[in-house]
């Protein structure tokens, strides 16, 4: 599913079943910010080798340590 947006007036599509859709910037949003924060999400995965993702504390020692 392609999502854009026209920078030059700012309108807001989505692609919905092969077919561009004129939204409103809110709506756009909304369907975007779970798309958004699952790529983050993803990214902070990469980048995150040596601590747990829960607590913080780095695999069989504690912070400080």
């Amino acid at each position: 599913m392609q999502n854009t947006v026209n920078q030059e007036t700012k309108q807001y599509y989505l692609t919905i079943d092969g077919q561009e859709v004129k939204v409103s910037e809110e709506v756009y949003r909304a369907y975007k910010r779970p798309i958004w924060a699952e790529h983050k999400r993803k990214e902070r995965e990469k980048r995150c080798i040596i601590s747990d993702g829960v607590s913080g504390k780095l695999k069989g020692r504690k912070i400080g340590q």
